[in-house]
């Protein structure tokens, strides 16, 4: 296996990432065009269908006084409004996910071939290859997490009732179990959390750098991460640069809404610039992550077969 440090990951990700740079241009033009379905698919067709059956402005006015004049007079347009949330919910989770998949499949190619640059003919090409792959990994991903709270929520109830069983018998018993319980369940949620999290991301590395299946994947990269411990390491590493960097940029924006009137104006284009850097920041971080996956879990195995085959020619 071939060793790589974390400045070398890092270092290869800024490339990755810096030639395919216009991944963040595509997700900011999802968003914004998410925001414009919204109105499309749920708005203008509400308000249509609330004008079409004669409702005045008035009817809001009564509604903030009696909330339950929609269930009993106007049940049909809850139902309506309902259906086209969901409706929207589905096709932006959709987009959102091909564009996701299509970016992690553009990703993977630089990273195999440095030589690699942005395409909308490769988006394209990877979005219709991993759509697929990507959406299996991520139920089964969602029903783990699923399976860990309810997990959590039981051993809750579980630890809850042992402390006031200690509390009836002994304060002090109750009060060192409560502190006991507290600290095991922020060292096992962190854990929990970051080992969900650094599952996900490097199975969406191995399923956009080769192909396998999505359960198959879970499996691989569970032993991957067991025996790859410093691949944990440096995602919390870098998650947690991320999160403070979140922080900074939300803290710098608050000048501006101390400003009456000129922090209005400039919000709207701060809140943009946030928005394209932190895209960036986890772009940046997918590609760390692809490369040190690619590095210490592929590379080997791509050499190996490289030396087998010439090996076979020679002979």
């Amino acid at each position: 296996m071939k060793g790589m440090t974390y400045s070398e990951a890092i270092k290869q990700g800024f490339k990755v990432a810096n030639r395919n740079w216009q991944l963040v241009l595509v997700r900011i033009a999802v968003t914004v065009l998410s925001c414009i379905g919204f109105f499309f698919i749920v708005a203008i067709p509400l308000v249509i269908a609330l004008l079409i059956i004669g409702i005045s402005p008035l009817f809001f006015s009564r509604i903030e006084s009696a909330p339950d004049i929609l269930m009993t007079q106007y049940f049909g347009i809850v139902i309506v409004g309902a259906l086209l949330l969901l409706l929207y919910i589905l096709i932006v989770s959709t987009a959102g996910l091909y564009v996701f998949a299509a970016a992690a499949g553009t990703l993977a190619r630089t990273v195999r071939d440095e030589s690699q640059k942005f395409s909308m003919k490769v988006f394209f090409e990877e979005g219709k290859r991993l759509f697929s792959p990507m959406l299996r990994f991520i139920s089964i991903m969602g029903l783990i997490a699923i399976g860990i709270i309810v997990c959590y929520a039981i051993s809750g109830v579980v630890v809850a009732a042992v402390i006031t069983y200690a509390k009836s018998q002994s304060l002090a018993l109750s009060m060192f179990l409560g502190v006991f319980f507290a600290l095991v369940g922020v060292i096992s949620g962190f854990f929990l959390l970051f080992g969900l999290l650094s599952l996900t991301v490097y199975g969406l590395a191995a399923i956009s750098l080769k192909v396998s299946r999505p359960v198959a994947i879970v499996t691989e990269t569970t032993r991957y991460l067991l025996k790859n411990p410093s691949a944990f390491y440096l995602y919390v590493i870098m998650a947690s640069l991320y999160i403070i960097f979140s922080l900074i940029l939300a803290l710098a924006g608050l000048p501006l809404k101390v400003v009456p009137f000129i922090g209005l104006i400039l919000s709207l284009p701060y809140q943009l610039l946030i928005y394209a850097l932190q895209g960036y920041a986890g772009l940046f971080i997918l590609a760390v992550a692809f490369v040190y996956y690619y590095q210490t879990e592929l590379s080997s195995l791509t050499e190996d077969s490289g030396v087998t085959e010439v090996a076979g020619i020679e002979s």
